[in-house]
């Protein structure tokens, strides 16, 4: 490594998790992701349908040319409505292993003995080499004191640019991993994550990543991940979408927990 990390992110006294909130030195911040659930999302439902409809349509052909009970009928239903949210926790198996991957892989410079996971990690390399990028942290909670919120940076890093003709300088950098669909709340995401950053350690963050590497095996002649890349100003412009839905999340997405007479209801 040809650049020196001087980055110090402070560490909480005390740390909870649970599923909707952190609570970080005795006090509760919305996770990033869970306000960003706040947004719609409307490719989900058909996708669901689509799932659970094909385990049904799958079931019924078998059963092609003979009786069916109504009993086999609501058991055939029954299967189906599970198949959305087994699929959806095969995803996220996956995209944690691939996450806990890469993270060893940085923090070691082991590779993985699983041959799809070696596949991750060498994609992982491929995005970073790229585009000259130095990754030193790996897994680090940021939160923002002020707006009450945090979440966990898959990666933060240095990359050099020219400054001049004769000189150069490092510019902080941090990237967010997807292994599932990419949607547009992933650059909210990571601006939120910037602006946290900034606020904790006084170092403006100059780009933010969102890097896909798919579950499947890319075929031949595709690439082995998309990455997206937010300058500077994607990162402001970005952050304010967020603020937008924090503010809806803390009115409508957390029960109800503020007095909002006067501004929903009389």
């Amino acid at each position: 490594r040809d650049m020196t990390t001087t980055l110090k992110i402070p560490r909480p006294s005390t740390l909870d998790r649970s599923s909707k909130t952190y609570t970080i030195n005795g006090e509760s911040y919305h996770r990033v992701t869970t306000v960003l659930g706040i947004l719609a999302k409307p490719a989900l439902v058909p996708w669901a349908t689509k799932t659970a409809l094909a385990q049904c349509e799958e079931a019924l052909l078998k059963r092609t040319g003979a009786h069916i009970t109504d009993t086999e009928i609501k058991a055939i239903i029954k299967e189906a409505r599970k198949k959305p949210d087994q699929a959806r926790d095969k995803a996220a198996d996956f995209g944690s292993l691939a996450h806990d991957s890469i993270e060893h892989y940085i923090d070691t410079g082991t590779m993985p003995v699983e041959p799809e996971f070696q596949r991750v990690v060498i994609a992982y390399d491929e995005w970073r080499t790229a585009n000259n990028l130095q990754i030193d942290l790996t897994e680090n909670l940021v939160w923002d004191e002020m707006l009450g919120y945090g979440g966990t940076v898959d990666a933060i890093g240095y990359k050099q640019i020219p400054l001049g003709t004769t000189s150069t300088a490092n510019v902080l950098v941090l990237a967010d991993w997807k292994t599932g669909g990419l949607y547009r709340e992933a650059y909210l995401q990571v601006a939120a994550y910037a602006h946290a950053l900034e606020m904790m350690t006084g170092e403006i963050v100059h780009e933010a990543w969102t890097v896909r590497i798919p579950r499947d095996a890319p075929k031949e002649g595709e690439a082995s991940f998309q990455a997206h890349k937010l300058t500077r100003q994607h990162i402001l412009d970005n952050f304010k979408l967020f603020e937008n839905a924090l503010s809806l999340y803390k009115m409508l997405g957390d029960g109800w927990s503020y007095d909002f007479k006067g501004v929903l209801h009389e």
